[in-house]
């Protein structure tokens, strides 16, 4: 994907050397400097995250693309964006937004006709996703756990507690009884085999319950705002958060992967429990590495902001970093909301930025020296 990206943005006069050298020099400077192969390298479903966005670009970017790799793009577009359910809320933002913004600033590189394509294929996503949860027995819904995700939201923030504690309503339901023993964390209530979560049920029994309180907070007169206040700010602290590498505690006894690994994979979990990870014998600090990313992130954001300064919307690579600027912010605003601010959230789609500044650097050099020896 990135490899098709950098043949869309580079200049058209280069030789096929050159474009795989820079190709490969690109490549080698995200695996040094960004989080990519922190991204790559962990057994989640964040490897995917950034990749709907890059094949929504070259499917928006590339001047004539036959109807075969329109379709295998498209083919591979809904799956990665099926990998986890914050993609599809991302996504879905993200090209709502681009209408707005295409509507306003009149940016002529993204036809009308490719961003409905997408659009329509990103809508589609919400019916697909239920239908395949139906398939394997969950019911015709999106997904079986946001109630869950959404309620140690409501922890995090404090709104449960004070919902619990000053409302009338709130005594009919069954979580009331346990309300002086919610945890102060949400990834406690989750995770935590002693949590009130699972003395009542676990996370199916409780969804109509939860379901009901989040309805009664959210859109109540009294928590709305207040909650709408909270999400933007935690959409700002999310933006922040851009470490990675930070996560390598021993997840023993009680955590949940190796709760995970004793119930589906019992012949692993001696493997599993001996592990240098698990043993305390890593000792892995990625905070350096951190810093630098961060770094030769805002430098980029620099030098992409000049760009659009001098060229405005006229240069394929600065209206692509444009997007997927509003794709991070999407992002970000989906995780805070619905999920938890966590590093790895910001880090998955960030280092795209590195990809687009390391292009447009190059791009320009080449367009200098071009202009210099035609003097």
């Amino acid at each position: 994907a990135l490899g098709v990206l950098q043949s869309i943005v580079m200049v058209k006069d280069l030789s096929n050397r050159f474009l795989i050298l820079t190709i490969l020099i690109t490549a080698f400077i995200l695996l040094m400097i960004s989080a990519l192969p922190y991204v790559i390298s962990t057994l989640l479903p964040d490897v995917f995250t950034a990749l709907p966005l890059l094949i929504a670009l070259i499917i928006l970017f590339t001047p004539k693309l036959g109807k075969i790799k329109l379709g295998i793009l498209s083919v591979c577009y809904v799956f990665f964006a099926l990998t986890h359910m914050s993609n599809v809320a991302s996504l879905s933002l993200l090209f709502f937004l681009l209408f707005f913004v295409r509507i306003l600033f009149k940016i002529t590189l993204i036809e009308y006709r490719k961003l409905w394509f997408i659009s329509i294929l990103t809508l589609a996503l919400w019916i697909i996703l239920p239908f395949l949860n139906l398939l394997f027995g969950y019911g015709f819904k999106s997904t079986k756990s946001t109630h869950i995700f959404i309620i140690a939201t409501l922890i995090d923030n404090g709104l449960l507690k004070d919902y619990l504690n000053t409302q009338e309503d709130a005594k009919a339901f069954n979580i009331y009884k346990y309300k002086d023993s919610i945890p102060e964390s949400g990834g406690d209530f989750m995770w935590s085999d002693k949590s009130i979560l699972y003395k009542t049920g676990g996370w199916q029994a409780n969804e109509n319950e939860y379901n009901a309180i989040i309805k009664n907070i959210i859109f109540s007169k009294q928590y709305f705002f207040r909650w709408i206040k909270i999400c933007t700010i935690n959409t700002g602290k999310q933006l922040l958060e851009n470490g990675f590498g930070a996560d390598y505690q021993p997840y023993n006894e009680g955590s949940p992967p190796r709760g995970m690994i004793k119930w589906h994979f019992k012949e692993e979990l001696f493997s599993y429990d001996e592990s240098g990870q698990n043993k305390g014998r890593l000792g892995f600090d990625f905070s350096e590495k951190s810093n630098t990313q961060n770094t030769i992130i805002i430098l980029f954001i620099l030098v992409l902001s000049c760009g659009f300064i001098l060229q405005g919307m006229t240069s394929p690579i600065l209206v692509m970093s444009l997007v997927t600027f509003f794709f991070i912010l999407c992002n970000a605003a989906v995780t805070a909301t619905f999920s938890c601010i966590g590093e790895r959230y910001n880090s998955r789609v960030t280092w795209v930025i590195i990809f687009f500044g390391i292009n447009y650097l190059i791009n320009f050099g080449i367009k200098v020296i071009s202009t210099y020896r035609r003097k």
